[in-house]
């Protein structure tokens, strides 16, 4: 976490670390809850230690890894799953099915979204966690998938906000609400 201030010079900075999860070779995870806690705990040092709070906080910004993939529960705000991690291989059957449904094309919806169907994309993990986790597929009525900053936003605005960055969505979103266009291109290749 960084503190900026108006001339755009770093004040100060925290971090913690927080637990890379590998069930399996090949597979690697994070507990969303404790990624919140990490950054609540870095968000609680920065503002005690500079006074900074409503009054005097113009915007907070946040980064991610883009595919890193969150399940959890638009009402309650409880992960279904533990994240799935841009760098995990699980989803390599999805991967296979969907190029098989495509001539083995991996590119054929890189026009549209700018990425070739591979492991690292986050609607094969949404996929991937549709079809393998009872918690998830059970829980569609109320369910949200999102990367790691939807899951901070949401769970920052108390459930309020269920949102991401543009760049986000066009690179790792399925189901976002400014790409419904071709998201409904993506829906039928599943």
């Amino acid at each position: 976490m960084l503190v900026i201030d108006h001339e755009l010079r770093v004040v100060d900075s925290a971090s913690r670390e927080f637990t890379q999860i590998t069930p399996h070779p090949g597979w690697v995870e994070h507990n969303p809850e404790e990624i919140f806690e990490t950054v609540r705990a870095c968000l609680n040092e920065v503002t005690a230690k500079h006074s900074l709070g409503k009054h005097n906080v113009r915007a907070i910004g946040i980064t991610n890894q883009r595919e890193t993939t969150v399940a959890f529960s638009r009402k309650s705000g409880k992960p279904y799953h533990n994240a799935l991690v841009w760098l995990d291989q699980r989803t390599l059957g999805v991967v296979n099915e969907i190029k098989a449904k495509h001539n083995g094309n991996s590119d054929v919806f890189r026009p549209i979204c700018g990425l070739p169907i591979n492991t690292y994309f986050s609607a094969v993990k949404m996929r991937w966690l549709l079809q393998n986790s009872k918690e998830v597929s059970s829980n569609t009525d109320d369910l949200i998938f999102g990367t790691i900053d939807t899951w901070l936003i949401a769970k920052l605005s108390g459930l309020t906000s269920f949102v991401t960055d543009s760049s986000n969505a066009s690179r790792t979103m399925l189901m976002d609400i400014n790409t419904l266009e071709w998201s409904e291109k993506m829906l039928e290749a599943f």
